[in-house]
């Protein structure tokens, strides 16, 4: 190849050259290049930022379901607010200390708390709310719907403590039909309005309340009675004055 020709090789080659790079090298390849790296950048922060909602959403999901499963546990153990209830006033601020207890009129521990409640009630009055709930058996829920039927006159509390004073008594009788006789005469005995109180009992008027004390309870997983809700923390069983006045003490409630 004569100098001419190499010449003209090379002039031929300057002019071909952009021709002859590779597409990565070419000004599209670059602006190529360049336009995916910041898709690829953007799919990434994308995928972070929607990784970090994902995690945030959950979170806040979590927080509200423990909300409201704390909401409806304590709705559990309140109730509708409509059981009778001793000690301090509904009306009473903060510092009252409220004690939930779910009874069972033919059970004995029941018994012996109903003494202690009536005591610390009248000890504590100003400190103390103790509402009580119905957590019957079978055989007690006719007991149950008498003592609220009494409620309805203003005797609920008398009928509460009757019941429980003659529980042994009450224990005997197997018929609902001689039970239902037993509170009549207690009826007669606190002098109220028999003709309303055998309405009352026989229509099973606070059936659905009786009920919705009693599934609560079952909801809460009570396993016997009596179980106490005192702000919502859970004791089971019988607890005697002493004991209590010791819970009062460490809740800072009494000195």
């Amino acid at each position: 190849m004569s100098i001419n020709d190499r010449l003209n090789y090379v002039k031929m080659k300057v002019r071909h050259q952009n021709k002859l790079l590779p597409w990565y090298k070419k000004w599209w390849g670059v602006l190529l290049i360049i336009i995916l790296s910041l898709v690829f950048v953007l799919v990434v922060f994308s995928a972070i930022f929607l990784f970090i909602r994902i995690k945030e959403i959950r979170t806040e999901m979590a927080e509200e379901n423990l909300r409201i499963s704390i909401e409806n546990y304590l709705k559990r153990i309140e109730g509708n607010g409509d059981n009778y209830y001793l000690g301090a006033n509904k009306n009473e601020d903060d510092q009252v200390l409220e004690v939930t207890v779910f009874g069972n009129f033919s059970c004995y521990y029941s018994a012996l708390s109903s003494l202690t409640i009536k005591d610390l009630a009248n000890t504590y009055s100003n400190n103390v709310r103790f509402i009580y709930r119905d957590y019957p058996d079978p055989d007690s829920i006719i007991l149950a719907l008498g003592a609220r039927c009494a409620g309805d006159q203003g005797k609920f509390w008398e009928m509460h403590d009757f019941i429980f004073e003659l529980q042994d008594e009450l224990s005997t009788i197997f018929d609902e039909e001689e039970k239902r006789y037993a509170l009549l005469q207690m009826a007669e005995i606190f002098e109220l309005n028999v003709q309303s109180f055998t309405k009352c009992l026989d229509d099973k008027i606070h059936l659905s309340k009786v009920r919705r004390d009693y599934e609560d309870g079952e909801a809460l997983g009570i396993k016997g009675t009596p179980t106490w809700f005192i702000n919502a923390i859970e004791i089971t069983g019988g607890l005697n004055k002493e004991k209590f006045e010791e819970l009062l003490s460490a809740l800072n409630y009494i000195n």
